[in-house]
């Protein structure tokens, strides 16, 4: 039985035609802002950053879902902290708070078995226990931000993780499919946007993102799903090309409602973890929110 999927060799020599397209994209950007010199750095800072994410990601999967485990739980512990702390930065201290990012963080473990039903057990025991615990530590009522910032934790991070450590448990090629999609998604839509956006999208969320920068995302979308085929074998074409316009979508909502929150919260950043990038939420609401979408999706497709 070979040690590393055999998928991953195809994804490398595609992800190396990736890295040269993003090289020259970056190159022109950086030739564009050439007497700004921070920009330019925090260009090629945020695409070294990108491509590693995306080889530890497609890397430790190829070797399984024990392999990637540990990833999956610092996803999940990390956002959960970023959550928390960007929710007390405008509200009171959410009660104890450590023990809702333990168990949420605990709570994706139910995607390794194969079976949906078990994942999804996972994940509503983690948010039972969370509120449970609490009723019995402070035996009185639980303040209502808290509940709800718990309620929104197994939405956000919690789901999606086991989500996507599940899809990994049946089937790497769709791990890959998701996983590539939307890291390309979110590089093209950035680079796309600081070539030729003007135009804010929605300038009270997110004055970053532009009508360019999303149109840019949506066509690497559907070109990176043609391109991706191979790994969702006996889906159609037309099938591929749709679910890809979809994923690009949910990315947008995702980064969206992440920018939403910090608006909010009026923070710049969830957290530094990443360096320039930021911190997990950062740079995976994305994925956090097209994972769910994809899931049911492929579910039904499989």
């Amino acid at each position: 039985m070979d040690l590393v999927n055999p998928n991953l060799f195809p994804i490398l020599q595609l992800f190396a035609a990736v890295v040269a397209l993003s090289v020259i994209l970056s190159s022109i950007i950086s030739w564009l802002y050439r007497d700004r010199p921070e920009k330019v750095l925090n260009t090629w800072l945020k695409l070294g950053i990108l491509l590693g994410l995306i080889l530890i990601f497609i890397s430790t999967a190829s070797l399984g879902k024990w392999a990637f485990l540990p990833v999956a739980l610092f996803l999940a512990y990390r956002g959960w902290l970023e959550l928390l702390r960007c929710i007390e930065v405008k509200y009171d201290k959410i009660q104890s708070s450590t023990l809702a990012i333990v168990l949420g963080t605990l709570g994706i473990l139910g995607g390794l078995e194969q079976n949906s039903l078990t994942t999804f057990l996972g994940i509503a025991s983690a948010a039972w226990l969370a509120l449970i615990a609490l009723l019995l530590t402070y035996r009185q009522p639980i303040s209502m931000h808290t509940m709800l910032s718990i309620a929104f934790g197994i939405i956000f991070v919690t789901m999606p993780v086991a989500l996507l450590l599940n899809i990994l448990t049946n089937d790497y090629g769709e791990f890959s499919f998701i996983v590539l999609l939307v890291m390309s998604n979110d590089g093209f839509s950035q680079g796309s946007g600081l070539l030729g956006g003007k135009k804010p999208l929605i300038p009270n969320i997110s004055p970053g993102k532009t009508w360019i920068g999303a149109g840019g995302g949506l066509l690497s979308s559907l070109i990176m799903g043609y391109l991706l085929r191979f790994l969702v074998l006996g889906w159609q074409v037309w099938q591929v090309i749709l679910v890809a316009g979809i994923i690009s979508l949910m990315s947008l909502c995702g980064d969206l409602i992440a920018s939403s929150l910090k608006r909010e919260a009026e923070i710049k950043d969830f957290g530094k973890v990443l360096g320039i990038t930021g911190g997990i939420l950062d740079k995976f609401d994305s994925l956090l929110f097209a994972t769910p979408a994809f899931y049911f999706i492929a579910h039904y497709l499989r």
